[in-house]
């Protein structure tokens, strides 16, 4: 059934009404640039030379959507959110993905530069895009003709497809990728009721879950310093979005939090993050600069863009029950109410607790 579970558009108003301090979009213009400028187009694309700090045409837009959706759940007014979503909709904007090709990787030239997946950021824009223009549309929904729905339903298999059928991303270093795809392939086929795309996000979750070991470490980012001495950061997000994928999944009577492959479940993760953030005597298997236990309080580390996937975590029975330092985390969150699209698009104003 479209728009079931937590992309609801009844639920999400009444989360809006009732979270006021977390119901504040702001735009940070430093990271996306003057309001006025942005733009959705046909083609996502990746901007810059340097891997590490690329930035994407996606991410104005998916800020916007939030700050759309934010006011539309509060005030019960979509008019401005519908007019916006048809007629990116009309026009096919993200339908089509354009290669990038990285120069350097925090300004160092690396050999395997030369051989990167070109599609791989664009496909990951793609889909978490989807993410916040499933939200979107769960909140317009009771008001779209069949047409209406038809036509946003065949726009979002488009980018579906664009992303999913991208070159392969399989590798264990694609795992915030495929994480990428589980939380924007689950959140548009569960409001739009695409089983198809819903069932290919659930198969990306299920897919990078099994990378979890049992004592909750991922097998990439927390071996070794690829990440700069930012495994805890970029570890987050690709839990921030499995979690965006998880409580959608258990929202539908399937197995999320406590799914587990061979080794550990997303919740075994979600441990070992937060005991790593907090508890300095934990702090193994990663690089020296994250010791301080002000690392996983600081905005630009985890807080702001990361720490607000906790509110979907929350929700789950399990997680309450087996991830013990899930209340410091949630406590830790922005008070702005809107965090990066770049990064999942989470808001303490229609998701919170």
């Amino acid at each position: 059934m479209a728009g079931s579970g937590l992309l609801n558009a009844d639920s999400m108003s009444a989360k809006a009404k009732n979270m006021g301090r977390y119901c504040k979009p702001y735009w940070n213009s430093s990271w996306l640039g003057p309001k006025s400028a942005v733009r959705s187009y046909p083609t996502v694309r990746a901007l810059g030379t340097d891997l590490a700090k690329y930035k994407d045409n996606t991410g104005p837009m998916v800020a916007l959507l939030h700050q759309y959706n934010v006011t539309a759940a509060r005030t019960g007014n979509v008019s401005q959110l519908k007019s916006v979503m048809l007629d990116m909709a009309a026009k096919g904007h993200f339908t089509k993905l354009t290669p990038f090709k990285p120069q350097t990787w925090y300004g160092k030239k690396l050999s395997w530069l030369a051989s990167y997946n070109g599609y791989a950021e664009p496909a990951y824009s793609a889909a978490v895009f989807l993410s916040a223009a499933a939200q979107s549309y769960a909140l317009i929904e009771p008001q779209l003709s069949s047409d209406e729905k038809k036509l946003l339903k065949s726009w979002g298999s488009r980018i579906y497809r664009a992303s999913q059928n991208a070159r392969d991303d399989s590798k264990k270093n694609a795992l915030d990728r495929r994480a990428g795809k589980a939380a924007g392939f689950t959140s548009w086929g569960a409001a739009t009721g695409d089983q198809k795309i819903y069932r290919a996000g659930v198969a990306h979750f299920k897919s990078v879950v099994g990378h979890i070991r049992r004592d909750g470490r991922d097998d990439f980012f927390t071996e070794k310093d690829f990440m700069d001495g930012r495994e805890l950061k970029y570890l987050s997000f690709t839990y921030g979005h499995l979690s965006v994928a998880a409580a959608i999944m258990e929202s539908r009577g399937e197995a999320g939090f406590s799914y587990r492959k061979s080794g550990g479940t997303l919740a075994d993760g979600l441990n070992y993050v937060i005991s790593r953030s907090f508890d300095p005597s934990l702090r193994k298997h990663i690089a020296k600069k994250q010791e301080d236990v002000r690392f996983a309080s600081n905005p630009r580390h985890l807080t702001v863009s990361s720490w607000a996937y906790m509110e979907f975590a929350a929700r789950s029975v399990y997680v309450r029950q087996n991830v013990p330092g899930w209340k410091r985390a949630l406590l830790v969150r922005g008070n702005g109410g809107f965090y990066g699209g770049n990064h999942g698009g989470y808001t303490s104003c229609l998701f919170g607790n």
